[in-house]
């Protein structure tokens, strides 16, 4: 235990050496440049050109060790001002406190007429508080605290069985059981196929652990890690879960009773769960994914039966191949094209046009209201113009090349391509296309999930939310929100059987931006500020003319999931759409967003807050800032060799920039999986450079006639909601 002590010891005094050889570094810098912008980047090239990868020096940055902000709490130090090795104490204490180390010294008599120590002597306020403490204040008898004696022999021994992990698969199976009534036959299909062949590094594994205050908790084990935790936990150690594709793991389970052990629990080559344990910690995470005749290779090396493409929860582990395809350290898995976007298969989009046709409709009826008409006018065109197919396929999000052009034969897609068109062009909806209109079959006035709906506009921002608040029926202290009006529609086109759990997770699962609102006063406060943005040091930089290679890609991978390991940071990705949700999605699991919110944060820009301005009824939600959203897509701070000025450069586009773009969905789709895909291959090998923003605003600005329709139907469902409203409200 000595040994262990003065070794802490020791690597405390390590640390605090890094810390002061970083203090010097940036002073020398500045005084020999002047710029202070340049000299946390000079130190990172100095550790980077001795043989330290990006991603380790990037990870120190955003360490509070490298960071000289008052907001880290650091040890300090006691002094003696008259210390001879002082020669200047009154630079030195000043040094001290601009670098926000704390520092003590004895105040002596003389000191205030001393030339130099007078300076660094106490203000008036700082020693009438000191006098005012000497103070007794009387204690009230009330106030006295009393320890109540416990008899040792009549308190429970402590227990070692896991009763919180037991309960939380107790839970699992009855929300199992929920599901299964809502599943599609798709999704069983996928489902029972994960369950005959459960994937183990495709797999998000979670592991059980006891916290000092006896409260369990679980945390996610580094992809890397997943397949070396597996072989090591015992068969009654660890359950499958193929409704959310996870594994949760906790060794302190208990063998059941008639449990008899077998040899390949200790030292059997092939793991328990019957695939070979040859991915040890020395084997690469992830291997090359090549196409092998009908199957798919994976990331656990073993062939995948067509019907993964189904997966409805996650998705996470499928690959459209290439041609040649690495995957990387990070697991930033491929997600297949449908079969997380809309339990299609991709595959089959492409070759068969029946399934396009119905992938299509379903889009378009879900998201737009579109029904074709009864019955189908015949006979169908002869052909529609090559440029109205390509306008008609990107502004639905499939790739031109992903479908066959027969598709455009139907006539219920040139039903469909007509009815966008008018959309596009302002011209108004036929009554039986459009679910929107009164008359229409189905028309969406007569919706039940309609009812719950309700608009609430905050008082600070004036931004309006459409919250569904089911009453009796909600099984969550939280309301689903979400700003789009289209979305809002969306949500009442769901099926009626879905619990507003179902729908978070369908929002989730699609790349739906949407909040959890809780009422404020229901929530506990958080004990203290996290730490997550405490680095002031957090964007990364880079010189100029810096050429971006793969250890850059590697480097930001691993940041953003060492920052996606915070609960409050993931969950509000998970429910931020776009890039944020990408990387969130095969990271992180969902219960997180079923939870709810996790509690009330110190910091502002870590709440998301919504007060009613005409109730004045406080709903808060995780929020994540504009600097984290910016920092998972990717952003650097370039110099340009201009003294301290910058350009911003980032790999994917920043959410400010994909707002109302050509490539905002409103959704995940099929082009916008194909443009993340790019980047990550590019980037993955350096032939790839990360964009300025000008650059990215050029590239995803998009056709007008895609904006204009986009602005339309938000008009057209924002006009229906309004209307809805005033007609309930008068009844």
């Amino acid at each position: 235990m000595t040994s262990v002590y003065e070794s802490r010891q020791w690597f405390n005094v390590w640390i605090g050496l890094f810390c002061y050889l970083i203090a010097e570094t940036e002073e020398e810098f500045i005084q020999k440049s002047g710029f202070p912008a340049l000299a946390v980047l000079h130190w990172n090239e100095i550790l980077v050109k001795q043989g330290q990868s990006r991603a380790t020096v990037h990870a120190l940055n955003c360490e509070p060790v490298c960071s000289f902000h008052k907001s880290v709490r650091r040890v300090g130090t006691f002094l003696r001002l008259d210390d001879p090795k002082l020669h200047r104490p009154e630079d030195f204490v000043r040094r001290l406190e601009r670098l926000n180390v704390p520092v003590w010294y004895p105040w002596l008599a003389g000191y205030d007429k001393h030339p130099f120590f007078s300076r660094l002597g106490p203000a008036s306020s700082q020693i009438q508080d000191l006098l005012l403490s000497f103070i007794p204040t009387p204690l009230c008898p009330d106030s006295i605290p009393v320890t109540p004696f416990h008899d040792s022999e009549a308190s429970p021994p402590p227990t070692t069985s896991p009763q919180a992990v037991l309960d939380f698969f107790a839970k699992r199976e009855r929300e199992h059981k929920r599901r299964e009534g809502v599943e599609t036959a798709a999704e069983r299909m996928s489902r029972l196929h994960r369950t005959k062949n459960p994937p183990t590094s495709g797999a998000r594994v979670w592991l059980w652990e006891e916290l000092p205050g006896g409260e369990w908790d679980r945390e996610t084990v580094g992809h890397k890690y997943r397949v070396m935790v597996l072989d090591e936990m015992k068969p009654y150690q660890k359950r499958y879960d193929p409704f959310y594709n996870e594994w949760n793991c906790c060794d302190s389970l208990q063998p059941p009773p008639d449990y008899e052990a077998e040899s390949s629990d200790e030292d059997d080559e092939t793991s328990d769960h019957g695939y070979p344990s040859s991915q040890s910690e020395h084997s690469p995470a992830i291997g090359v994914i090549e196409q092998q005749g009908e199957a798919i290779w994976g990331e656990d090396g073993r062939s995948q039966d067509v019907a993964i493409f189904f997966l409805p929860d996650q998705g996470q582990n499928t690959v459209h191949p290439s041609a040649e395809q690495v995957a990387f350290v990070i697991p930033i898995e491929d997600i297949d094209d449908l079969a997380a976007i809309q339990n299609g298969s991709s595959m089959a989009l492409t070759t068969e046009v029946d399934t396009a046709e119905e992938y299509i409709l379903r889009i378009l009826r879900l998201y737009y209201g579109f029904t074709p008409p009864l019955p189908l006018p015949q006979p169908a065109l002869p052909h529609l113009p090559d440029n109205v197919q390509n306008r008609f396929l990107k502004f639905l999000g499939i790739p031109l090349h992903r479908v066959h052009r027969d598709l455009f034969h139907r006539a219920s897609i040139q039903c469909a391509v007509s009815f966008m068109e008018r959309l596009g062009s302002g011209r108004a909806q036929r009554q039986e296309e459009s679910d929107l209109l009164p008359h229409h079959r189905e028309s969406l006035s007569f919706n039940a999930r309609l009812t719950s709906m309700q608009t609430i506009t905050d008082a600070t921002t004036g931004v309006s939310w459409y919250m569904f608040d089911f009453a009796d029926m909600s099984s969550v202290p939280w309301k689903l929100a979400v700003q789009s009006a289209m979305h809002a529609l969306m949500i009442c086109r769901l099926p009626g059987e879905m619990e507003d759990q179902d729908i978070a997770l369908y929002l989730v699962h699609h790349g739906v931006p949407f909040k959890t609102l809780q009422q404020r006063n229901s929530l506990p406060q958080m004990a203290q500020m996290s730490t997550t943005l405490i680095s002031s040091n957090l964007v990364p930089q880079r010189m100029k003319g810096h050429i971006f290679n793969e250890d850059d890609y590697t480097a930001y991978l691993i940041s953003t999931e060492n920052a996606l390991r915070n609960r409050r940071l993931g969950r509000a990705a998970l429910k931020a759409g776009g890039h944020p949700w990408r990387l969130a999605v095969v990271m992180l699991g969902f219960d997180a967003v079923l939870e709810g919110p996790t509690c009330l944060s110190a910091a502002p820009e870590q709440i998301f807050t919504v007060r009613d301005k005409v109730t004045g009824e406080e709903y808060v939600d995780d929020g994540i800032s504009e600097l984290e959203s910016e920092l998972l897509c990717g952003l650097f701070e370039c110099f340009t060799g201009n003294g301290a000025q910058t350009s911003r450069k980032s790999y994917h586009p920043l959410p400010t920039t994909l707002k109302g773009s050509g490539m905002d969905y409103g959704r995940w789709t099929v082009w916008l999986e194909n443009a993340f895909k790019t980047v990550r291959e590019g980037s993955s090998n350096g032939s790839r450079q990360p964009k300025t923003m000008s650059q990215w605003r050029d590239a995803i600005r998009g056709a007008g006639e895609f904006r204009r329709t986009q602005s339309r139907i938000e008009e057209l469902s924002k006009a229906f909601i309004t209307k809805y409203m005033s007609d309930r409200k008068d009844t």
